[in-house]
């Protein structure tokens, strides 16, 4: 019997804690397969998820590096105004 999700509707609102859980647990499989060399042994369907896992991840934390580099620039920037100039900007 092929495993199968939810309906693509009920994933909104309650299963959308567990197809997070879900998610982690696919996640933490592939950092054990990977370092033991077993990820050829598995679907091609699975791998396929995997290489879009990776680059979600990969995008995901290339936006975070971008938007931690951009709240470090805001901050220097900040700095260099007197009081005045902060509470015209709101900050």
């Amino acid at each position: 019997m092929p495993c199968t999700g939810p309906e693509p509707n009920e994933v909104i609102g309650e299963y959308s804690a567990e197809l997070d859980r879900l998610t982690r647990v696919c996640c933490d499989l592939r950092s054990v397969l990977r370092r033991g060399g077993r990820e050829s042994d598995l679907t091609n369907e699975t791998r396929k998820w995997i290489r879009e896992h990776d680059k979600a991840d990969r995008e995901r934390l290339d936006q975070e590096e971008r938007e931690g580099k951009r709240a470090s620039l805001k901050k220097k920037a900040l700095a260099k105004l007197n009081i005045d100039e902060r509470e015209a900007l709101g900050f």
